[in-house]
């Protein structure tokens, strides 16, 4: 059984010999320093709290639309005025989700819209797309007689198709209109058993009857126009 024995120092002090110490010679004491562990935890909880803030607000912003180009108001909109931008919703805004894109496109401004700034509903006309001058007409163009990129608020020539049936590349076809707006596309689908692209366009009211019967009589062509439209 070990025993523990006092042993006298030079100064005349005695020392108890310590059990641990027979064990673990020469071990520093090392202590705790309670404020630094208390900030590394408090530094801790706030980079967790940091994050989770950083992660639901990245999480809560969603695609909308955006105007990329210049519009003036009345001016029918298309698919290169329009970009997307991914941003938290706010209530007061209520911009137009991307996914809105296709029954946006097509429609006229009610004001001037400024590159970088979100769109919402009231930036668009609700009035119908045409003026009281204008009439619209649906076209069955076969392929070749359509541009292959053609999308609403394009603008195109109508041509009459008939006049140069049969006479060789000498005859010009007749030009029904030289500015028309399109309304509306619809491409043909994979089940599609002529491959016939439906096309709605407006155009001058006087002139509607006779672009429509051209139409009916397969005689109709359109042509897409430059940014810079042509002469009417």
């Amino acid at each position: 059984m070990p025993t523990l024995t006092s042993r006298v120092t030079g100064n005349g002090q005695a020392t108890g010999g310590n059990f641990l110490d027979q064990l673990t010679p020469g071990l520093p004491l090392r202590r705790r320093n309670w404020p630094r562990v208390g900030a590394a935890v408090a530094l801790a909880v706030f980079c967790g709290a940091l994050f989770v803030l950083l992660y639901s607000s990245a999480g809560a912003r969603r695609p909308y639309l955006a105007v990329a180009q210049p519009l003036a108001a009345g001016e029918t909109t298309t698919a290169a005025d329009l970009t997307t931008a991914r941003v938290q919703s706010d209530p007061a805004l209520s911009p137009i989700p991307a996914g809105e894109a296709g029954a946006v496109i097509g429609r006229r401004a009610a004001v001037a819209l400024v590159p970088g700034t979100l769109l919402t509903p009231a930036d668009l006309a609700s009035g119908p797309l045409l003026a009281p001058d204008e009439a619209s007409v649906g076209l069955d163009l076969k392929p070749g007689e359509v541009p292959g990129d053609l999308v609403a608020g394009d603008t195109v020539v109508v041509i009459d198709t008939a006049a140069a049936a049969g006479q060789g590349a000498l005859v010009a076809p007749d030009v029904l209109v030289s500015q028309a707006t399109v309304l509306s596309v619809l491409q043909p689908t994979a089940n599609s058993p002529d491959g016939d692209t439906e096309v709605t366009v407006g155009v001058p009211a006087d002139i509607g009857a006779a672009v429509a019967t051209a139409a009916s009589a397969g005689n109709v062509a359109i042509a897409g126009l430059g940014s810079g439209g042509g002469s009417s």
